[in-house]
């Protein structure tokens, strides 16, 4: 600590003023500062890990030869008809020339022609075919809405005015499989898939609940009384479908 004595010129001694200085200061303790210790770990003492604590996972030659020996089996077992597949729009599809490509298109876009054979535990080999559960519009069809598509009648303007409703809002529709011709949800589903293809759901995505017997229609409430009219009618439904909105539950059934 660094002290400054002023005086003046004509005081008394220089010598004379620092000691009464000196003996003021004394009845002030001095206290030397500790070492500043942090209460936090210090990583200067240690560098940091330049690896990651897992190891990276080891693929051993044996798993290989299986994979590889499954693609081949795949690509065997796939069918004439999967090299003739198309596009929606007509254009012929890219199958591509490796086993592995065939069999991943086989997959992907002719499920109901191709099936993995999967042995079962009586050793019996059964053909089972993996169903999809979303059907999503993309956004070349999202823009393609029929006309009139968006006129509401007044029994679903009051319910909109009444809930105050966003339009851009989503909203789902439910539709149940004893609502379905001869309680068939799978053929239901099929036809929710196709309106879908042809641009006539808009703004909808679908999923498929099995587990509930249900199929699930999103769509904004914009054109929600359209796509209520056209599942009703196209499915030929015998019972009623629900729309229900979150927070608020079910508002409309017809």
């Amino acid at each position: 600590m660094d002290l400054v004595l002023h005086f003046r010129e004509d005081s008394a001694d220089l010598g004379t003023l620092v000691r009464q200085t000196e003996k003021a200061l004394e009845d002030f303790p001095c206290r030397v500062l500790p070492v500043f210790t942090p209460w936090y770990p210090s990583t200067g003492d240690k560098p940091l890990p330049t690896r990651p604590l897992k190891s990276p996972p080891i693929i051993y030659p044996e798993e290989v030869i299986k994979i590889q020996r499954h693609i081949l089996t795949l690509a065997r077992e796939l069918p004439e008809s999967v090299h003739e597949c198309s596009d929606t729009d007509g254009s012929p599809l890219d199958c591509g020339q490796t086993s592995l490509g065939r069999a991943l298109v086989a997959a992907q876009t002719c499920p109901e022609t191709w099936a993995p054979r999967v042995q079962s535990k009586d050793g019996v080999l059964d053909n089972k075919v993996k169903r999809r559960s979303w059907s999503v519009a993309s956004q070349a069809q999202r823009g393609l809405a029929p006309p009139n598509s968006h006129t509401f009648s007044r029994q679903f303007h009051k319910i909109v005015c009444s809930h105050r409703l966003n339009l851009l809002q989503r909203a789902k529709w439910i539709i149940n499989g004893h609502s379905c011709v001869a309680g068939d949800l799978e053929q239901a589903w099929r036809g929710v898939t196709r309106a879908m293809r042809n641009s006539k759901l808009p703004t909808c995505n679908a999923n498929i609940q099995r587990s509930l017997g249900q199929i699930w229609v999103f769509c904004d409430v914009l054109h929600c009384e359209h796509v209520g009219k056209y599942l009703k009618d196209q499915l030929q439904l015998t019972g009623n479908i629900t729309l229900s909105v979150h927070r608020l539950g079910d508002i409309l059934s017809f």
